[in-house]
């Protein structure tokens, strides 16, 4: 009865057997894409839980910063003139000794920039001299 039901389908035993050797086939790799994607699925949850965990901490680190430093972590400085950068900066070397510019530059909110072309400027003026710790590291100091 099976045999004339294939038949009357178009299809023999031999080319439904090979159909359903096809369809073990396609079967199988199904059910190993299936497990991947049920790995994938795992990784990508425990991945979730690290970044909360990390946006947690950074949170936390954030709270903890100066009010100067925004959380885009730019430091805000402040727009004043090259006279009173000197001014300031002299002040500050005073109380500091030596100081590195990315120092000044924190410890004032004053524009990097601002803070190398002061220090240059009290280095002519012969306020601060430069102090070489090797040859990549330079800080300046206040000239005896």
């Amino acid at each position: 009865i099976l045999e004339d039901l294939i038949l009357i389908e178009g299809l023999n035993l031999a080319q439904l057997q090979s159909q359903f050797s096809e369809l073990s086939t396609h079967v199988k790799e199904w059910s190993s894409l299936a497990t991947r994607f049920d790995e994938f699925l795992k990784e990508m949850s425990q991945n979730t839980k690290a970044i909360s965990s990390l946006t947690m901490q950074l949170g936390s680190i954030i709270k903890t910063l100066p009010k100067s430093v925004t959380p885009d972590k730019k430091i805000m400085t402040r727009k004043i003139s090259l006279a009173d950068s000197l001014n300031e900066i002299s002040k500050f070397f005073k109380d500091k000794k030596q100081l590195f510019y990315s120092d000044i530059a924190e410890e004032l909110n004053l524009d990097y920039g601002l803070v190398v072309e002061a220090c240059e400027q009290l280095e002519k003026e012969g306020f601060i001299e430069e102090v070489f710790h090797n040859e990549k590291k330079r800080s300046k100091k206040t000239s005896k």
